[in-house]
């Protein structure tokens, strides 16, 4: 049995001397020389990350001068191929289309309207190459961005900062696609196209197994935790066997007036935050993009809204953040003269 231990020292052969150069020439211009680098994993034990995350310490020279500077490398984690190795190998020519083509056309539509780009993390080099797939961003945790703790629900200040920058997110989308000569965002970018859609079938089964064994555990636990839970403990073993089925449905194009680009996995482990010294949120990134398509505003929405927020802050904020959201969505497609597609009716 191999440990996945062997697995990630594996991958860390991906991270090769021109996948560097082409990050140093990019972050740094085109005469620096790459000198060394070291490879220090970056994720802990429990993280969960379907790929492995690096640390990459570079020392390089410019101008006669040796320097050193870090980046974040995302690289195929070579496990043994299975039924959801092809699925996997495709999210990272999404993830990277999307850092790259796709978040460059959507800040090139902010900087006409002298708006602040988009806030995802740089991306420098890739290697596409099939099953050996690696890129290289750039490393926001020496710029002293962190993760919230996934263990409890955002507040409110966190929560802000999420729901304004989705709404830029998704507003910024739609001007781009405009000025794509498809007017589609995903006819234009095929990488887009079904992130979870194009699994075979003994995957989806798999998928449809798991769900619905966590919705019925989940059920059971909490018809024994108290009446408050009696409402959803009954859904929950009602439908755990379509579970899977309303999963895939968020993520599937619906032709009507909420359809943006979606990040798709938007909850707290996808997002860093950066604090000031009373350690109050001043910035905010979204990361881990691979799975982002094109669907429903609301798929984001409601994935953050119940994957992030206590049940008790949701309730009593919910008015608050969809108001802010919408604010934030429909100021930039206002600036650029067009009216949002749909409408919010605070409560």
């Amino acid at each position: 049995v191999t440990s996945s231990r062997a697995y990630s020292l594996k991958s860390y052969e991906l991270v090769t001397k021109e996948l560097l150069i082409e990050a140093l020439r990019k972050d740094k211009g085109p005469d620096v020389e790459l000198l060394s680098w070291e490879i220090i994993p970056f994720t802990n034990k429990g993280d969960n990350y379907s790929s492995v995350v690096v640390t990459i310490s570079v020392s390089y020279r410019k101008n006669k001068v040796v320097s050193e500077c870090s980046y974040i490398g995302k690289l195929n984690p070579l496990r043994p191929v299975n039924l959801q190795t092809e699925t996997a190998e495709k999210s990272y020519a999404r993830e990277a289309e999307v850092l790259s083509a796709i978040i460059g056309g959507m800040n090139n539509q902010l900087e006409r309207l002298g708006l602040d780009p988009i806030r995802t993390p740089k991306l420098f080099s890739r290697s596409l190459e099939k099953g050996r797939e690696a890129f290289v961003t750039e490393n926001l945790r020496v710029q002293g961005f962190k993760m919230y703790d996934r263990m409890k629900g955002m507040d409110l200040n966190h929560s802000l900062f999420v729901v304004k920058e989705l709404g830029r997110f998704h507003a910024s989308s739609l001007l781009f696609e405009e000025t794509l000569s498809t007017k589609s965002i995903l006819e234009t970018f095929n990488c887009l196209e079904k992130p979870w859609g194009d699994m075979k079938e003994e995957v989806l089964e798999g998928f449809g197994k798991m769900f619905s064994s966590s919705g019925e555990t989940v059920g059971n636990f909490l018809k024994t935790s108290g009446s408050k839970y009696e409402k959803c403990s009954n859904w929950l073993l009602k439908y755990a066997h379509k579970l899977t089925q309303h999963f895939l449905d968020g993520y599937s194009p619906s032709n009507d007036q909420f359809e943006v680009l979606i990040h798709a996995d938007c909850w707290t482990n996808n997002m860093l935050f950066r604090y000031n010294e009373d350690e109050i949120p001043v910035d905010f990134r979204f990361v881990d993009l691979q799975l982002s398509t094109k669907a429903s505003a609301t798929s984001d929405l409601n994935y953050f809204f119940f994957m992030s927020l206590n049940g008790d802050f949701r309730r009593n904020n919910r008015n608050t953040l969809l108001t802010a959201y919408y604010e934030s969505f429909s100021d930039v497609l206002k600036r650029a003269g067009k009216e949002p597609p749909f409408s919010y009716l605070s409560q």
